[in-house]
Parts: C-alpha cells; structure tokens; sequence
C-alpha cells in the first residue's frame, strides 16, 4: 500500500522538522509550503519531505488541495493530511493504516 502524508506549512520552522521525520516511515510526505519566509521549506526538504511551494501565500485550504492533487498524481492507495505544527498524534497513523 502507497500512503502520502500531505502537510500544508506556513512559516513553521520551529516544528516541520519534527512532524516530517515522524512521517517518513508510515509514507511518503509532501510538505506545501504557503508562501512562508523563514526556513520551512529547506528544513521541510532535509528532513526527507518533497516540497512543493506557492510563490505567494494562497490559504490553507488550496495549499492542502494542490497536496491532495499531488498525491493523487503519484497514484497513492492512501493519503492523510496532517498539520505542520505538531497537533497532530502522528503516534496514530499505523492504526489508522491497518483499519
């Protein structure tokens, strides 16, 4: 089974690292970076996310619907979407995996 983890970002330098080395396992991830101007989308990428970038700041809404196209472009089985700030039990998508 193909799962991607579709993580909208802006301006979340402070977290992305963490929530994206916590999703590399369970999937691929496919961090959006709205618009942000400080380091989320190098650090995004360094720790093993493809990003994928708005030139200018578009929302949350259209940053996580360009991250549900892209994964669905890449033929995923699986996509989940989760929040850059580190809200999310990332320690609950193997459970919901093997529904």
């Amino acid at each position: 089974m193909n799962t991607c983890i579709v993580i909208p970002a802006y301006n979340e330098e402070k977290t992305i690292n963490k929530v994206v080395e916590s999703c590399i396992l369970p999937g691929q991830v496919l961090v959006i970076n709205d618009g942000s101007t400080d380091k989320t989308k190098s650090i995004a990428r360094a720790a093993g996310a493809e990003v994928f970038s708005n030139v200018v700041r578009k929302g949350y809404d259209i940053s996580l619907i360009k991250g549900i196209k892209k994964a669905l472009e890449l033929k995923q089985d699986f996509i989940i979407t989760i929040d850059a700030d580190n809200q999310h039990p990332i320690s609950s998508i193997p459970t919901f995996l093997n529904y």
